[in-house]
C-alpha cells in the first residue's frame, strides 16, 4: 500500500506543477502517466476522473497554505512580523511566477470560475482562509478586541490587490509589478518605507 500511496503523492505533485504553468485544461491523464512512469489505468485508479484530481491538488494546496499560517503564528507573536513575512512570501512568488508558473488555486478560479461546484469550493475555501488570516493580522496590529468589520474589508482589499499584482506579474513576465501593492501596504499597514 505504501507504493500506492508514493504513487498517488507523485501525480498529485506533477499534476500541480502542469496546472501552475499550464492551467486545469492544459495537461492530460496521459501527460500524468508519462511524467510518473505509470500506466493512465494507474492515474484512473487514484483518481477516476481528471475533476477529482484537480480538487485534490487543490485541498493539498489548501492545506499547505493554512500550515505556513500556523507556522508563522507559532513563530512570530507579532502581527506586523507576521505579515511581513507574508508580503515577503508574496514576493517570492512573484519571481516564481514571472518564470510562467502560477498559483495553481488562480489558475483554477480564473479557468473554471463558478462552472464546477467542487473546484469553485476549494478555491472559495483558500480565497477565504486568506482574506480571514489578513483580517486577523489587522485586527491584531489595530489593538481591536474582536474583529471590526473595516479589517475584513481592507483585509479583502488587499488580497485582491496581491492577486492582480501576480496576475500582472504573470502576464507580463515582470516580478517587479507587484512592487506597487507590496510597498503601499507596507507604507499604509505597517507603516514602514519599504
Amino acid at each position: 500500500m505504501k507504493i500506492a500511496a508514493n504513487t498517488k503523492t507523485e501525480i498529485m505533485r506533477f499534476a500541480e506543477r502542469e496546472i501552475a504553468s499550464k492551467g486545469v485544461h492544459g495537461f492530460s491523464f496521459r501527460d500524468v502517466a508519462f511524467a510518473c512512469h505509470i500506466k493512465s489505468s494507474s492515474v484512473h485508479y487514484h483518481f477516476p476522473k481528471k475533476n477529482d484530481l484537480i480538487v485534490a491538488v487543490l485541498e493539498e494546496f489548501l492545506k499547505r497554505l493554512q500550515a505556513q499560517f500556523e507556522t508563522w503564528a507559532q513563530e512570530e507573536t507579532d502581527a506586523e512580523q507576521r505579515l511581513k513575512r507574508y508580503l515577503g512570501r508574496m514576493r517570492e512568488l512573484a519571481r516564481e511566477c514571472s518564470s510562467r508558473t502560477f498559483c495553481p488555486m488562480m489558475m483554477a478560479a480564473t479557468e473554471v470560475g463558478a462552472g464546477d461546484p467542487e473546484i469553485t469550493r476549494v478555491t472559495r475555501m483558500f480565497f477565504d482562509t486568506a482574506i480571514q488570516w489578513l483580517a486577523e493580522q489587522l485586527r491584531a496590529i489595530r489593538g481591536h478586541e474582536q474583529p471590526a468589520q473595516d479589517d475584513l474589508f481592507d483585509a479583502e482589499l488587499m488580497y485582491n490587490m496581491l492577486e492582480g499584482g501576480m496576475i500582472s506579474v504573470r502576464m507580463t513576465g515582470e516580478p517587479n509589478r507587484i512592487e506597487t501593492v507590496l510597498q503601499t501596504i507596507e507604507k499604509q499597514v505597517l507603516r514602514s518605507e519599504p
